[in-house]
């Protein structure tokens, strides 16, 4: 959402407790959605498997 956006949106709404509300809703509803798209994805991408195993009694490699 653009900053132009906001600014018509909160003109439109007025003043007033509710206004105000309304104001501050949107502008951090544009605040949340710029700073959405700098964020790294959460997890990368990694291997299934645990990176340790151990031989079991068998002798094949086990990591349950």
């Amino acid at each position: 959402m653009p900053h132009s956006e906001v600014i018509t949106d909160v003109l439109i709404v007025g003043g007033g407790p509710v206004g105000m509300t309304l104001a501050l809703a949107l502008a951090d509803s544009a605040l949340l959605q710029l700073f959405a798209d700098r964020q790294p994805p959460a997890l990368a991408p990694g291997p299934t498997t645990p990176r340790w195993r151990w031989p079991t009694a068998a002798g094949n490699y086990s990591n349950a």
